[in-house]
């Protein structure tokens, strides 16, 4: 089961599936666009013209990036 899915569990778990069912809607409103379009949201994350990030094939959702340790150093320790 996929990290998120495990969290969004605990939290249904934890705060009450209609809190989470109120947060997933607020947060969807923000992430997707009516029709299709993109929107300002992900605008504003578009790399400028011309850069080596301008080159990379833009995605339509945020990546979830897994935290690989809980400690403060970089390498997990």
């Amino acid at each position: 089961m996929p990290s998120a899915v495990r969290i969004e569990q605990g939290w249904r778990a934890r705060f009450g599936a209609d809190e989470i069912d109120d947060l997933r809607r607020s947060l969807e409103t923000l992430v997707h666009a009516p029709g299709g379009g993109r929107l300002p949201l992900f605008e504003g994350l578009e790399p400028p013209p011309g850069t080596w990030r301008s080159k990379v094939p833009q995605l339509d959702v945020l990546p979830d990036f897994p935290i690989p340790g809980q400690g403060g150093h970089p390498g997990g320790a």
